[in-house]
């Protein structure tokens, strides 16, 4: 657990944006794995009846909306953990877009709300009732929002007097991104009055997802390549590197070239131009020459695909090292069973089994083979 200021943080694993076919997701402030056990959004605790909070998402983690003019639908609240009564209340959201890079609204809830027009969610919200985590979402029923490609100030107007959760919900926040200013709040139990002041400063936020109409008319990412981390150079017969791609276009995209290149101790170019039709949303994977390597040392891997709308998510660099028996998959192949492989038995070389287990698999072993070659060892 972390202290930052008057909140108890605690570190998580975490998530991170991604994009589909029709609607475009993005987390921001995106998650970087704690969480407040103090109310930046509503908690459901009787301390708590009345809360407000305004804080700035700044034009940096949003480039996940890969134009401007995108419409956002719907503002999905991130708890880490519910309440244990059912809790209902009146709550607001305002959004406002904004050139500033820092929080400079004040702490005054009137000059907050200055140029943020009416609520673009104002409706009952029901906190998720687990000891697990939820995602809630408020579906935008005000005024229409359209992105313009600068910052989002955020701010959040929250009553529920029956207010009684003895375990208040947890929040995931943002303690990173703290160039963007502080969020301010203040919150008062049941003798109220709501606040008029945002007392508290934090340097954290709260995460939100964002949920947007996807009009990406050319946009695809490099999701995955799969090589060896460790490779020896006895593999004569090569490996098949392969590169993943996904569409983030509206509609389906076709002649998509794929680039492989290799340098340092080893030299090698290879593209391969996926020919066929993927719709909107959908994977494909190419598989790229066999690559032979023939001196030891380290080996640098790029792969790229064309610029396209969003040319954050285009390519994918690794290290690989070549020695002279060792190999190794880094990351894992989608492989569940043991896989056979031998390489220049006659009379040395690799002989090795490779196995990837299920996600919930507990590996408790591992069997090692040296070779005879005077270079060998195990590792």
């Amino acid at each position: 657990m972390k202290k930052i200021t008057s909140a108890v943080l605690g570190l998580l694993a975490l998530s991170l944006n991604h994009s589909a076919q029709v609607t475009t997701t993005v987390s921001a402030p995106p998650p970087n794995g704690y969480y407040a056990t103090v109310p930046a959004m509503p908690t459901g605790s009787n301390d708590c009846v009345y809360h407000r909070a305004a804080f700035l998402i700044p034009q940096s983690e949003l480039t996940g909306f890969l134009l401007t003019n995108s419409v956002i639908t719907t503002v999905a609240l991130d708890y880490i953990q519910g309440v244990n009564i059912a809790t209902i209340g009146q709550f607001s959201i305002y959004l406002q877009n904004t050139p500033n890079t820092t929080y400079s609204k004040g702490q005054t809830w009137s000059t907050i709300l200055t140029g943020m027009g009416l609520p673009v969610y104002q409706g009952n919200l029901s906190l998720p009732v687990t000891a697990g985590s939820a995602t809630v979402p408020c579906t935008l029923n005000g005024p229409t929002f359209t992105y313009n490609g600068g910052g989002i100030y955020v701010a959040f107007d929250w009553y529920a007097p029956t207010a009684n959760a003895t375990q208040p919900a947890l929040h995931f926040v943002n303690v990173v991104g703290t160039s963007a200013g502080n969020m301010v709040y203040a919150f008062t139990g049941s003798g109220g009055p709501a606040p008029a002041t945002l007392s508290v400063t934090q340097s954290f936020r709260p995460c939100l997802h964002l949920y947007a109409a996807n009009t990406a008319s050319n946009e695809v990412a490099l999701t995955r390549f799969d090589t060896y981390g460790k490779m020896s150079n006895l593999f004569t017969a090569g490996h098949v590197p392969t590169a993943q791609i996904q569409n983030r276009s509206i509609s389906a995209k076709s002649g998509i070239a794929v680039t492989l290149t290799i340098s340092g101790a080893n030299s090698y170019i290879n593209t391969q131009t996926i020919t066929s039709s993927v719709p909107g949303g959908g994977y494909a994977t190419v598989q790229f020459a066999p690559f032979m390597p023939t001196n030891l040392g380290l080996n640098q891997m790029t792969v790229v695909i064309p610029p396209d709308q969003d040319n954050t998510n285009n390519g994918w660099l690794w290290s690989q090292t070549v020695t002279c028996n060792d190999y190794a998959f880094i990351p894992p192949l989608p492989v569940t069973t043991f896989t056979d492989i031998q390489y220049g038995l006659n009379p040395s070389g690799v002989y090795a089994y490779k196995f990837t287990p299920a996600s919930n698999a507990l590996l408790t072993g591992v069997n090692m083979i040296v070779s005879s070659n005077t270079c060998s060892r195990s590792v």
